[in-house]
């Protein structure tokens, strides 16, 4: 694994300094992550000028890009409480105490959001999606998976639960906690980049953080703006061939994730062709031998973790079909932390530009 050299110099004139740093395997690219952490840095993308990139078809090997550094604002955003919002359900919830948060979200945006805030100090209780190094302390409320253990959560005697629906199953558990007196924020679901700004905004203004929930808002949109832009000029005019595959082998799942699943606007983001939506894919298939090959793609997107519990990268070529596609044959593979993979939260033009250097670059 080599790390990034005199390429660095060249791509921060295309696309922003190059922080945390991908691996490759292979004579694949390297990539970095690009990221500038705190939420205000995110909007200072540079203006994107031409640099020259390999043809992406010749290149081989799976690439990873790295976790995102946290993002760590200048200073807390101001809290002004109570306030009284109307939820994604309907409800009208008000909201007096925000000092200790518990997030319920597949994806660990919401916490990822209140750090970016600065208020990552409130997180009372967390998913075993929030995995951000912050966090490591904060207790986990979720069992087998993502199942919410409601006791769990009472025990933390929190003041505030933010939810997005996303962990199936847990309305039981989010009416008895509501049962007990505790405020349950249900926000809106996120399933592309361009929903990350909005619901920024939405979780701030929750626990009373609004103005810095528009400013972030409009930082997040300006970031994954010019991330389009800067991968734009790094990918084909012919674009590749894409899949994104939902690997969780404990539970059994070996998936084509289709055009309703955020799978599509990932792909679409790093300017690829999403073969599974195109063969009518919604919300997710088996990755069987015969769909593989149906979809032939020359990229194939995981999740780091999924891969991982697979057996790795060897392990994946050994399933049906897997090596009989271009991809396959090239291992040309695109592992991303499972935490920004389809969370669509504040690091998202950050993680656009990272996935771009991943597949297009190389020394």
């Amino acid at each position: 694994m080599k790390r990034w050299g005199a390429l660095c110099a060249v791509l921060a004139l295309a696309l922003g300094a190059c922080g945390t740093t991908g691996k490759t395997e292979g004579n694949s690219p390297k990539e970095g992550a690009a990221s500038a952490p705190a939420a205000e840095a995110q909007a200072s993308a540079p203006t994107t000028t031409a640099v020259a990139v390999p043809d992406p078809r010749s290149l081989t090997g799976m690439v990873s890009v790295d976790p995102l550094p946290e993002p760590h604002p200048a200073q807390p955003a101001a809290v002004n409480l109570p306030v009284t919002i109307t939820d994604a359900s309907g409800a009208k919830v008000t909201v007096t105490d925000a000092s200790r948060v518990v997030t319920l979200d597949m994806s660990a945006a919401i916490s990822q959001t209140l750090l970016a805030l600065g208020l990552g100090t409130t997180i009372a209780g967390r998913t075993v999606s929030d995995t951000e190094p912050s966090l490591a302390d904060v207790p986990v409320v979720t069992e087998s998976g993502h199942s919410v253990n409601a006791e769990a959560v009472l025990r933390l005697a929190p003041t505030l639960i933010l939810t997005d629906g996303t962990i199936r199953g847990a309305e039981g558990a989010l009416a008895q906690l509501e049962a007990s007196g505790i405020p349950v924020v249900r926000l809106t679901r996120a399933t592309k980049f361009d929903d990350a700004p909005a619901r920024a905004a939405e979780v701030a203004r929750a626990v009373g953080a609004g103005q810095a929930g528009e400013e972030l808002a409009a930082q997040i949109s300006q970031s994954i703006a010019q991330a389009r832009i800067d991968v734009a000029q790094l990918a084909p005019a012919d674009p590749l061939r894409m899949v994104f595959l939902n690997i969780r082998p404990q539970a059994g799942l070996f998936m084509l994730l289709g055009s309703e699943s955020g799978a599509s606007d990932v792909i679409d983001a790093v300017g690829g062709r999403d073969m599974a939506g195109e063969a009518g894919v919604t919300k997710a298939r088996p990755a069987s031998q015969e769909a593989l090959l149906v979809a032939n793609p020359e990229v194939i997107i995981v999740m780091t973790n999924g891969l991982g519990a697979l057996g790795g990268i060897e392990a994946l070529e050994g399933q049906p079909g897997i090596s009989q596609t271009d991809a396959g044959k090239k291992r040309r593979v695109l592992a991303i932390p499972d935490n920004l993979s389809l969370g669509f939260g504040p690091q998202s033009g950050d993680l656009i530009r990272a996935m771009g250097q991943a597949l297009y670059t190389a020394q």
